[in-house]
C-alpha cells in the first residue's frame, strides 16, 4: 500500500465513522502533515538520521520519527513568510505527532506493520499545561499597543493601526477581521466618532455586531479616509498593496511586528509565535478579571458557550474552578 493509499484508506474510515466523523474538507490539514512527513522521508536532509537513502514509510525507526518531530515541521515564521526563524513550538510538534500516530495506528490495524514508530514519542513531545494553553500578552504589552497612534502618516501604517486597535477592543479572530467588508461598517449614532461592525461566521454565535469604544473609532475613520490610496478599489475593509483582501498571513505578520515592537518598548520578552489569536486571548482574560459576566464575554467575542472560556485559558484566569458555578 502506497502512502497515498494508506492516507485515503484512513480518511475513508474516519469519514464513515459513527462517532465524530471527519469530512474530507476538514481533513486537509491532516493530509498536509502526512505529505510533509512523506516528503521528509524521501528527501535528503541533514536532520535525517540516514541521509544517503530514501526511507520506506513502513520501515522506519523511532529515531527517524523523533528527528522529524524535532526538525521536520515548518516553523511558523517560514509558513507566514517572516524573515526571522523561530523555534518550533511544542504545540506544533504535538499536533504533528498526534496526526501521524493516528494514521500509523490505522496501518497497524490493517496489518501493514506490527508497531508504529511514533509510539512513545507522543508522550515525550507532550507540552506542559501552560504550553498547551493559549498564550496571552506579557504584562504591559497590551497597554503599550493601546498607545499606537490612531492617525498614522502612511496608508499602510494607518491600516495597521486600525487593525491593532480593532483587535484590542473587539477581540476579533483572523478570519473575522479579514472577511469584513465596507458594507459591514456603519457609524454608531449613539456614540459619536465610533463604529458598529457586523461580524459574520459559520457558527451562529459568531454572527454578531460589535462596537468600537476608544481609539479604534478614530483609527478606523483615519483608515477609511486614506484606504483608496492603497492599491486597487476593493469591497473589503482591509486590503494590502497587492491584493484587494488582506490575507491571514499578512495579518499575522503585521500583528507580530507591532507586538514585538511593544514588547521591546516595555522591556518584556518577545513571544515566539504571536498573532491576532494571542490578542484575542488577552482580551478574554482581561474582561474576565475585570468582572465581566462570562455570558457577556461570549456574546461579545462570538463564543458558543461560557465553558469555552476555560478551554486553553484556564491557567490564565484567576481561580477558574471556584467560579465554575456560574458557567452552567
Amino acid at each position: 500500500m502506497t502512502p497515498t493509499q494508506l492516507l485515503d484508506d484512513w480518511l475513508t474510515e474516519r469519514e464513515n465513522a459513527y462517532y465524530d466523523p471527519l469530512s474530507r474538507g476538514a481533513a486537509l490539514p491532516y493530509a498536509f502533515i502526512w505529505k510533509k512527513w512523506i516528503d521528509w522521508l524521501t528527501t535528503a536532509s541533514p536532520s535525517r538520521s540516514r541521509t544517503n537513502q530514501a526511507l520506506d514509510y513502513l520501515n522506519i525507526s523511532q529515531e527517524d520519527a523523533l528527528a522529524f518531530l524535532t526538525y521536520g515541521p515548518s516553523p511558523a515564521s517560514k509558513r507566514q513568510g517572516l524573515s526571522r526563524s523561530r523555534k518550533i513550538s511544542p504545540v506544533t510538534r504535538l499536533r504533528y505527532a498526534e496526526v501521524l500516530t493516528r494514521i500509523y495506528s490505522h496501518a497497524v490495524q490493517r496489518g501493514l506493520l506490527v508497531e508504529h514508530p511514533f509510539k512513545g514519542n507522543l508522550v515525550a513531545q507532550r507540552p506542559t499545561e501552560r504550553e498547551r494553553g493559549g498564550q496571552v500578552l506579557p504584562p504591559g504589552v497590551f497597554e503599550a499597543l493601546q498607545l499606537l497612534p490612531s492617525s498614522a502618516p502612511s496608508p499602510v501604517d494607518a491600516r495597521d493601526a486600525a487593525i491593532v486597535h480593532l483587535l484590542l477592543e473587539c477581540g476579533l479572530t483572523s478570519g473575522e477581521l479579514c472577511s469584513l467588508q465596507l458594507k459591514h461598517v456603519r457609524k454608531n449614532t449613539q456614540a459619536p466618532g465610533q463604529f458598529l461592525l457586523k461580524v459574520d461566521g459559520p457558527r451562529r454565535a459568531q454572527r454578531r455586531e460589535v462596537s468600537t469604544a476608544c481609539e479604534a473609532g478614530p483609527a478606523l475613520q483615519h483608515w477609511l479616509n486614506c484606504r483608496d490610496s492603497l492599491g486597487k478599489p476593493s469591497t473589503y475593509l482591509f486590503r494590502s498593496t497587492k491584493h484587494d483582501r488582506l490575507s491571514k498571513q499578512t495579518l499575522f505578520a503585521l500583528v507580530y511586528h507591532q507586538v514585538e515592537a511593544a514588547c521591546v518598548s516595555v522591556g518584556a520578552p518577545c513571544l515566539g509565535h504571536v498573532g491576532p489569536g494571542v490578542i484575542r486571548n488577552t482580551v478574554i482574560v482581561r474582561r474576565w478579571r475585570a468582572g465581566v459576566e462570562p455570558a457577556e464575554i461570549c456574546k461579545a467575542l462570538g463564543l458558543q458557550d461560557a465553558k469555552s472560556l476555560l478551554r486553553g485559558l484556564g491557567h490564565h484566569l484567576e481561580d477558574p474552578v471556584s467560579q465554575g458555578a456560574h458557567l452552567e
